[in-house]
């Protein structure tokens, strides 16, 4: 018998399914060569997911959960998690030409 059985409850665990898009950051490892951290990251999750990266050993991708989960595995990623853009924030800073980032 469970816990849940013994008090009569109902556990239900909703999450996204593994085909939801989001934004994710991916942290590299601080050993890790950044070239070759975002050719592995972009073996997994597709070159056309990448919306930017950064030399200090980040990049922000658009992908699915399921991708995600693989890259999270990788050597070496330090971290990978999602992330919300704000959408006037984001307007404010870059101004009109700001791209279209809805998730």
């Amino acid at each position: 018998m469970t816990l849940a059985d013994r008090f009569g409850a109902r556990i239900e665990v909703a999450g996204p399914t593994p085909s939801d898009e989001t934004f994710f950051l991916v942290k590299r490892v601080p050993e890790a060569d950044h070239e070759t951290f975002m050719r592995g990251v972009l073996t997994v999750v597709g070159v056309g997911s990448l919306v930017f990266h950064h030399r200090s050993g980040i990049a922000v991708v658009h992908t699915s959960f399921r991708r995600a989960t693989r890259v999270k595995t990788a050597p070496l990623v330090a971290m990978a998690g999602p992330v919300n853009i704000d959408q006037d924030r984001l307007r404010a800073t870059l101004g009109a030409n700001a791209p279209s980032v809805e998730s």
